[in-house]
């Protein structure tokens, strides 16, 4: 094995977290490159031991007050037009492990239930999966091949175009591809917010 070609990995998470760790998988397959050894710790000083063994280093640490802040959304949900969870979020507030893609509509429909409005599940890599009152729902997935440079404020963009969407009266599907888009536009760049984003891009590429 190459030694430039070894990757420590400390991944930290509440243990009440249904699946952070397939969740750190595929974040890491983006992280690290193919055929690279692959060190996993879970500890801090598991992670000091291993070090002196690697030439890379990641951390990613899931805090226990990030997943304290979805439940106490629940109240509020019959109120709200839109709601955009991640997995976590509505596997949170639905109750639901989402494990497969009957999962994926069992927890809309949970959430749904409340009185909200419609609901979007991004689901990373996977896509997104929406589900409106009306019963109408759409799975919209990534394109097969796209950049990934950084992830930060792809969630963001994905929540900014499906309101703007609805703003614009636009159909589910249009939102929904509107989301995608940006999600991948912002994935691409460097920057938190990409430069290349705009109305255009948006709506009409």
């Amino acid at each position: 094995m190459e030694l430039n070609n070894v990757y420590l990995v400390w991944l930290e998470w509440p243990e009440k977290c249904f699946r952070v760790d397939a969740e750190a998988l595929r974040y890491l397959r983006t992280a690290v490159p193919k055929g690279s050894r692959v060190l996993r710790t879970r500890s801090e000083a598991a992670f000091l031991k291993a070090l002196p063994k690697a030439t890379h280093a990641i951390t990613w640490h899931f805090k226990a007050d990030w997943f304290a802040k979805a439940p106490r959304l629940k109240e509020s949900l019959p109120y709200l037009t839109l709601l955009k969870p991640n997995r976590y979020e509505a596997e949170l507030l639905s109750g639901v492990a989402i494990k497969s893609e009957d999962d994926i509509r069992t927890a809309a429909e949970a959430m749904l239930a409340t009185g909200l409005k419609r609901v979007c599940i991004s689901l990373s890599e996977e896509g997104l999966y929406l589900l409106d009152q009306s019963g109408e729902e759409l799975r919209e997935r990534l394109p097969a091949t796209f950049t990934v440079c950084n992830t930060t404020g792809c969630g963001d963009a994905m929540t900014a175009a499906l309101a703007c969407a609805m703003a614009e009266g636009l159909t589910m599907q249009e939102a929904a591809k509107a989301a995608i888009r940006v999600a991948v536009l912002t994935a691409a760049s460097a920057e938190t917010i990409s430069p290349e984003l705009n109305r255009n891009v948006m709506f009409y590429s």
